[in-house]
């Protein structure tokens, strides 16, 4: 019965389970299909690439929606770490593999 409980939809008082993109339950061994984990190299270029995006913001040539719009599923971590960022010029990669982290471990929490 409890597991019948753990398994049931949310409406049924069961747990809202994260799912990937084939609808498979998130845990330790497939986690990297939801969010894949960003290493030091992978975290520079996506700095860059916010960068750039500011800049084409700045200039009124873009919005952030449309950089949104361009993020995997999974990766609403970078939205919220650009919404709480004062100054995207101070963020570091470590920044944004830290901030990965932390989603990874909420998914599987």
């Amino acid at each position: 019965m409890n597991l019948k409980n753990n398994l049931s939809s949310p409406q049924y008082g069961g747990r809202n389970w994260v799912k990937n993109t084939d609808k498979e339950i998130i845990t330790r061994k497939n986690i990297d299909s939801y969010i894949p984990e960003l290493d030091a190299g992978a975290a520079e270029k996506k700095l860059k690439a916010m960068l750039k995006m500011q800049n084409k913001i700045n200039n009124g040539k873009k919005t952030w929606q449309d950089y949104y719009k361009t993020l995997d599923n999974g990766e609403d971590y970078i939205t919220r770490l650009i919404q709480n960022t004062g100054d995207l010029s101070k963020l570091t990669g470590d920044d944004l593999v830290r901030a990965n982290r932390a989603a990874r471990d909420s998914v599987l929490a």
